[in-house]
């Protein structure tokens, strides 16, 4: 298999989602919301989303990561399967579990995430593709059209970069790459587009200053849309509204997905943009990353033809 997108990055892969009542101040005891409900685990990981989120676009997927053993009884594997991913770059980390991710957001709009990664933890142990991973998932990776990168962002993932652009295909930086620290400069100077949130961006520039990077760069801005930058060239993009806002978690991650998925079908990188602001709209109507995954013709219905 040639994947049209490969999504390479290991973080935790199960999600809890938690809304509270009130705010959080210092000393505070806070309730959660009934709904959505906190004892339910929904499936995760910023790569593991991009990858599902193209393969229901109707792009082949393939995905790069290390999970723990109950990637297997969860029915995760099962689940990616059934959508199509193409999961011969997925390593099992030995007496390791996935990890776990309280997604927390507060009534005032403050939100934050604290993870147990466990088995992501070790991915620099692994190589991509190297000895993980069979001679077959070399030409996935280095015949795709697309490389999309995602947390955690260390020697795994800047080794998948680095050969993706010695091969000629396109890397894609997806979200925080500022907490690779000293390596950030690494991944930039290997990457042809960036999609950032404006406060991972700020954090950004901080760090290597506005400029280093690519001359492609989509900065979103969740409700307010996005900027969109390509060369001295730049939008707005105004967000797609959603029938409704139950959780807001992946929505970053769809949005990625679809905007990869709009260039590899050869649209203008505004256009793509529209396409991915659709794919989050789905995406924040129920809760959890993968729930309501939308199709092509989803998006497109929903554009009505502001393609």
């Amino acid at each position: 298999m040639t994947a049209e997108i490969v999504s390479v990055g290991a973080w935790a892969a199960f999600d809890r989602i938690l809304a509270l009542e009130g705010e959080v101040e210092d000393g505070a005891t806070v309730s959660v919301m009934s709904h959505p409900p906190h004892e339910e685990v929904f499936f995760g990981d910023c790569s593991i989303n991009v990858a599902a989120a193209a393969a229901a676009l109707g792009a082949g997927a393939a995905l790069a990561t290390v999970v723990g053993e109950d990637f297997e009884t969860s029915g995760y594997r099962d689940h990616l399967e059934a959508l199509g991913v193409d999961l011969r770059g997925v390593v099992i980390h030995p007496g390791a579990t996935s990890g776990w991710n309280l997604n927390i957001s507060t009534p005032g709009g403050l939100s934050f995430c604290i993870s147990h990664r466990d088995a992501s933890r070790f991915q620099d142990s692994y190589t991509v593709p190297g000895e993980v991973v069979t001679e077959a998932q070399w030409l996935v990776v280095t015949e795709a059209q697309w490389l999309v990168v995602s947390e955690s962002f260390g020697r795994y993932t800047l080794d998948a970069a680095r050969l993706a652009h010695s091969a000629g295909v396109p890397v894609v930086l997806n979200g925080m790459v500022g907490s690779a620290g000293p390596m950030a400069p690494d991944f930039l100077d290997v990457a042809s587009l960036l999609v950032i949130n404006r406060a991972e961006m700020g954090a950004l520039a901080e760090m290597v200053g506005p400029d280093h990077g690519p001359l492609r760069r989509v900065i979103t801005e969740g409700s307010r849309g996005a900027q969109v930058i390509d060369g001295e060239r730049q939008w707005r993009i105004e967000a797609v509204a959603p029938r409704r806002v139950a959780d807001p978690t992946g929505a970053g991650d769809a949005f990625t997905a679809a905007t990869v998925v709009g260039l590899s079908s050869g649209l203008a990188l505004p256009d793509a943009a529209r396409l991915g602001s659709a794919a989050a709209s789905f995406v924040v109507e129920e809760v959890g990353c993968q729930t309501n995954l939308p199709t092509l013709e989803a998006l497109e219905n929903r554009l009505e033809g502001r393609l």
